[in-house]
């Protein structure tokens, strides 16, 4: 399996990119060759008086014609070449020269090991009354702690292609300027395209998230210049709002919070141009330049390229999409444009890179180079993370449906409930689980969001599993749990 780029090679690279003339160029990928055939064309070039070495660094000639010559016409020779152009130096300079995504500033790194990333969130403990006569009761009492945990896996592994001719190879070699264009020639239209989908599938993981209400939804007028006023109002209470303790802005209802440092604000273009900046950074008690830090920009929650989204979700092998991909109805499309903005923990976002990696073929009858860029990523959001998400349209929760209505669960064992919380508009369809007795439980028993553990001591032959919603606390769903030996 391909790895990737040592830190020395990645840093060595980076001097590349920073390299103003075809020459440079040439001459940085020069000295990156490592391997026998690469240090051999190292060594041929001096013979030929073609380059000079001096304390293990190698100058090229002015001569680009003789170099391109004698570099092309043996293929041991450009192999190693290009191999150092196009995988070091082209795919480190390539952020310069493609769309810039304003969504991978929630990018969390690259994977090392493995396809699966664990996130743990460990809740606030529970509070005690203090009292000496219960004391003899329950100082042996288990409590066990809230450990919660959620799995992000790697939902990504897309390969883009591009060919060269030999007669391109050769062209580039007519002057110093067609070397330094050698790499964004054959680099640019792959490494665009993974840019571009990355960010078509952040935002249509951030669209779903609102549609299946992962949001926290905070009810605004539609933004105008009479409204904006009222907007940046409301913005400031809930930046302020989102740093101390709640349970109510995400999927998990656990108690968190998110310091100011960590809050991001994504707003539509149209609706960033009817709210002055300065008004923005103010809202946050932060200056201009800071608050720029902490917004992102999108065209809008609602626009995607439908096509390349079957694309990215069509298994090539059956030709079937992905039963996670939905595209959106008309009705949540008018939803989602209605949306100006969203308010997030800058963890909410859970995107990772897994592989990237760019390898080349020549077909020596066809006399062209085939490249292929692999990028595998993970597109997630966390559950535990606070986010809200503004809209003009009224949300109403008409009620709270729990599945199975009815379980019987063994001593010891366990079982898991699902929530439907059902009504108009973006709904926000956290539910809070909860879970009673006729009389006191096991300390046991207890419920791990929407899973119940029956104690094997657990004395109540009857349990009532409860989801309260979190948009409206006056509506709830119960399901009744009968227990056995």
């Amino acid at each position: 399996m391909p790895t990737r780029p040592t830190k020395s090679q990645v840093e060595a690279a980076k001097n590349i990119a920073t390299k103003a003339t075809g020459k440079q160029v040439f001459d940085a990928a020069l000295n990156l060759q490592d391997s026998a055939d690469a240090q051999m064309l190292q060594r041929d070039l001096v013979r030929a008086g073609l380059a000079e070495e001096r304390d293990g660094v190698f100058t090229s000639t002015n001569d680009i014609h003789q170099l391109g010559d004698y570099i092309l016409s043996y293929d041991p020779n450009h192999n190693p070449f290009l191999n150092a152009l196009i995988n070091r130096i082209a795919f480190v300079t390539m952020k310069q020269m493609v769309f810039d995504n304003p969504l991978s500033v929630f990018n969390k790194g690259y994977i090392e090991f493995g396809e699966t990333v664990e996130e743990i969130f460990v809740e606030i403990a529970k509070p005690f009354r203090f009292s000496p006569a219960n004391a003899e009761k329950t100082v042996f009492k288990r409590e066990i702690p809230g450990v919660r945990a959620a799995f992000h896996r790697m939902n990504f592994q897309i390969y883009y292609k591009q060919t060269i001719s030999n007669d391109q190879l050769r062209t580039a070699f007519l002057s110093w300027q067609g070397v330094s264009d050698l790499a964004s020639r054959i680099i640019r239209a792959m490494v665009t395209a993974l840019q571009v989908d990355t960010a078509l599938m952040t935002k249509y993981v951030i669209a779903r998230s609102i549609l299946n209400g992962y949001l926290g939804v905070h009810e605004i007028q539609a933004i105008t210049a009479d409204t904006a006023a009222d907007f940046l109002v409301d913005l400031r209470a809930l930046a302020g709002n989102l740093m101390w303790p709640s349970n109510e802005n995400n999927m998990a209802a656990v108690t968190t919070t998110t310091p100011l440092e960590r809050q991001r604000l994504i707003l539509t273009n149209e609706a960033r141009a009817r709210v002055d900046v300065n008004a923005l950074a103010a809202a946050f008690n932060l200056s201009k330049a800071e608050y720029m830090q902490q917004e992102v920009t999108v065209d809008s929650f609602a626009r995607f390229d439908w096509d390349r989204l079957e694309l990215l979700f069509t298994d090539p092998e059956t030709g079937d999409l992905d039963p996670d991909y939905e595209k959106f109805s008309s009705t949540q499309l008018a939803l989602l444009e209605s949306v100006p903005g969203v308010l997030i923990d800058i963890d909410f976002i859970q995107n990772y890179d897994n592989f990237n990696n760019m390898t080349q073929q020549y077909n020596g009858e066809g006399l062209y180079w085939n490249y292929w860029l692999h990028g595998w990523k993970t597109f997630s959001v966390s559950p535990f993370s606070q986010a809200i998400v503004f809209s003009p349209d009224e949300q109403t929760v008409t009620s709270v449906a729990v599945t199975p209505g009815t379980v019987t669960v063994t001593k010891g064992q366990s079982a898991i409930f699902e929530a439907n919380v059902i009504g108009t508009g973006i709904v926000n369809t956290n539910v809070i689980w909860s879970v009673t007795g006729d009389s006191a439980l096991a300390s046991g028993t207890h419920m791990d969001g929407s899973k119940l553990y029956v104690a094997t001591d657990e004395t109540n032959t009857t349990l009532t599993v409860k989801a309260v919603s979190v948009e409206d606390s006056t509506k709830s769903g119960t399901a009744t749990v009968t227990v056995q030996a």
